[in-house]
Parts: structure tokens; C-alpha cells; sequence
């Protein structure tokens, strides 16, 4: 490559870079203009990586999405905690967080969940009764309902992270639990994280799933999650307010 007298094709001020044989030649910005060039293609490429974040994002339950940090029912020490856990770096364990109804696990997740989100983790968001129904329909006559719960159930087990609201919501079918089983094993067995919530830990929620599944499952979600509980401290106020 030799600088010849034609000038570059974007300032036309600066000599252009030649590239190829003589009787071949192709004519390249200069290096500012090159430079300047790649910089904006990235600057394009992070705008369109950026709006595309936020798309995804707004397809999420608008009351969570939108959570403020400073909402009455997010505890702001838990919150801390939550919001310091990388699943990068966490060679395969996820997080947990138990506690009564209203207490703000969910919120509190979905704070965590957008900070991963927007830093580039992909994250499956879905809920205990969403894997139960799609256990129900993977087998439907309707080949677009049967396709949809498929989808889930594969995207759920090959996610960067998984988050599961509200397992224990209520007590799952014979295949829901065996779906919900075989889903926490294979995340595990390959560090996969996974986020949840529950009002229960322990034996507890084994009482919500049959004796030889329950036990299984709670034992993997300890095992690969810092499990957190989330008190209600709020409701305690209200309590005392109106005793």
C-alpha cells in the first residue's frame, strides 16, 4: 500500500489509502477518515444494541419494569444485597428470595433483572404457573399453542439466567412438577443461574410437590442459590398503626 495523489473519497483534503496492483487499485479513506467512520458505525451499532434492549424490555410486566428503587415495599438493605450478584462470576449459582406476599421479592428481582438486562445478560423471565401451563399445552392439538409452550420450555432451559416468580404459587400437576424437575436439574448440571421467588423455603415448599420431587428440587435450588428472606416490615407498621 503506497499513497498516490488522488485524495480521499470522504474529505477530499488528505491523500487516500491505496490498496491492490496498479492497474487494479482500490482507493480507501484516509486513516482520520477511517477512524472516524469506524467510530460512528460503533456509536450506530450501540444505539441499535441499546434501542433493542429497551424493546425487549417493554414486552415485561409494566409493574415491575417500571419499579422504583425507592418503592415503600423494596427493602433497601436486601436490595443491595440483590443488586451485587453477577451470574458471570457466580459459577453457576443464581439467587433466591422467600418471604410472605407483599413483601417485594418480585420487585426487588426485576430491579436485579434490569440491571443484567441493560449490561447485556440474557435473561428468560417466566413464573411457576407459565412453565405448569406449558408443561399442559407441550402436547395440544394446536399446533400454535403447542408450538409456544415448546418454545419456553427449551428457551427456559438454555438461557444465560432464568428467573421463575413465585414457585410454590400453588400445587403443580403431576407433569407440571415433573417439568419444573427436570428443568431445575438441567440448568444445574450445566451452571446455568437461575433467579426466584417463593413464598416458601425448605420443607415448606417440599409440602407443595410430592415427597421424592420436592425434596430434589428444594435441595438444588439451595445448593445453587444465595437464598434470601425478605421480611415485610411494612406490614408490621400497619399493624401496630391500627392495633
Amino acid at each position: 500500500m503506497a499513497p498516490t495523489g488522488s485524495k480521499c473519497p470522504v474529505c477530499r483534503r488528505a491523500d487516500a489509502r491505496v490498496f491492490g496492483e496498479p492497474d487494479l487499485q482500490i482507493r480507501a479513506p484516509c486513516s482520520a477518515c477511517a477512524d472516524k467512520l469506524a467510530a460512528e458505525a460503533l456509536a450506530k451499532q450501540n444505539r441499535d444494541q441499546l434501542a433493542d434492549l429497551h424493546e425487549r424490555w417493554s414486552k415485561l410486566p409494566a409493574l415491575y419494569r417500571t419499579t422504583d428503587p425507592n418503592h415503600p415495599h423494596v427493602n433497601p438493605r436486601i436490595l443491595a444485597e440483590v443488586l451485587k450478584y453477577d451470574p458471570r462470576s457466580s459459577n453457576g449459582k443464581g439467587i433466591g428470595l422467600y418471604g410472605p406476599t407483599g413483601a417485594g421479592k418480585t420487585r426487588m428481582m426485576f430491579l436485579l433483572v434490569r440491571k443484567l438486562h441493560f449490561s447485556g445478560v440474557k435473561i428468560l423471565f417466566t413464573s411457576a404457573v407459565a412453565i405448569a401451563r406449558a408443561a399442559s399445552q407441550e402436547f395440544d392439538d394446536d399446533q400454535k399453542t403447542r408450538g409456544e409452550a415448546r418454545l419456553l420450555l427449551r428457551n427456559a432451559v438454555t438461557s444465560e439466567v432464568l428467573f421463575i416468580d413465585d414457585i410454590g404459587k400453588e400445587r403443580l400437576t403431576e407433569a407440571a412438577e415433573l417439568k419444573l424437575y427436570w428443568l431445575i436439574e438441567e440448568r444445574t448440571a450445566n451452571y446455568r443461574p437461575i433467579l426466584w421467588t417463593s413464598n416458601f423455603v425448605g420443607a415448606d415448599l417440599r409440602k407443595m410437590m410430592s415427597d421424592n420431587r420436592g425434596t430434589a428440587v428444594t435441595r438444588r435450588l439451595a445448593e445453587f442459590s444465595s437464598v434470601l428472606f425478605v421480611p415485610a416490615p411494612y406490614v408490621q407498621e400497619n399493624e401496630r398503626r391500627f392495633a
